[in-house]
């Protein structure tokens, strides 16, 4: 993925720093690029991000905003407004005229748009990110992993169940016969024998019958020849 950062950087009229916290690299340019907009102490943003529609009715709202707003907060508290927000509206005091003006436009809007206000501005949003970014970011060729090129062929409609035909008689084939055979033999002949040896040994000592000795162990010594 290739992301052209001076087409974004103008895109977005802010700096934009390549950087990576891994590797190290563009730590100090982004310092000193925070520094220097810092001492700016205004952020230069995109004035229109919006539909025509959107950008006409926000235009709409600003009018209806006191001055004692700066005008470089007033798209924002436009959009604030228009969208209701009552932790910012409470703050600004304005005539029930304009209160209700902007209500009205608020209602005409979310008509138009067949959806509530908040929802319709934070689409407007995601419809510029999404600009933003075919405009700027080149995606490479996706690359499949090991994973994928298996599943290709073990999945496929075709040769998927001969595949699995075939794993499963492997499987079975050596668990049965090859190694299977030979592993059994071993834990029925030498591994159990042992522990049935040992076992009836000294629970014979123990008193126990030949009920717990004989048969109990004889039956566990069936289900391990088994487990292999």
């Amino acid at each position: 993925m290739k992301i052209d950062t001076e087409h974004l950087s103008r895109l977005l009229g802010c700096p934009v720093i390549d950087m990576s916290a891994l590797k190290q690299t563009g730590l100090d340019e982004l310092v000193d690029e925070a520094v220097k907009v810092a001492k700016e102490k205004e952020a230069k943003l995109p004035k229109e991000i919006f539909s025509k529609e959107m950008e006409s009715a926000v235009l709409e709202v600003k009018k209806f905003l006191p001055a004692t707003i700066p005008e470089n907060k007033m798209r924002w508290y436009a959009v604030i407004f228009f969208e209701s927000d009552s932790k910012v509206v409470e703050n600004v005091k304005l005539p029930v005229s304009f209160v209700s003006s902007i209500a009205d436009l608020r209602k005409k809007m979310e008509e138009s748009y067949e959806d509530d206000m908040e929802s319709i501005v934070t689409d407007e949003r995601y419809q510029y990110i999404q600009k933003v970014v075919e405009m700027t970011v080149q995606k490479g060729k996706e690359r499949l992993t090991t994973s994928d090129r298996i599943d290709r062929i073990v999945t496929n409609r075709i040769l998927g169940i001969p595949i699995f035909i075939a794993v499963m008689w492997l499987v079975y084939y050596i668990s049965v016969t090859v190694i299977g055979t030979w592993v059994t033999d071993w834990t029925n002949d030498v591994f159990v024998v042992a522990i049935q040896d040992g076992a009836s040994g000294f629970l014979g000592m123990l008193g126990a019958g030949d009920m717990v000795t004989g048969r109990i162990i004889g039956g566990l010594r069936a289900v391990l020849g088994f487990v292999p």
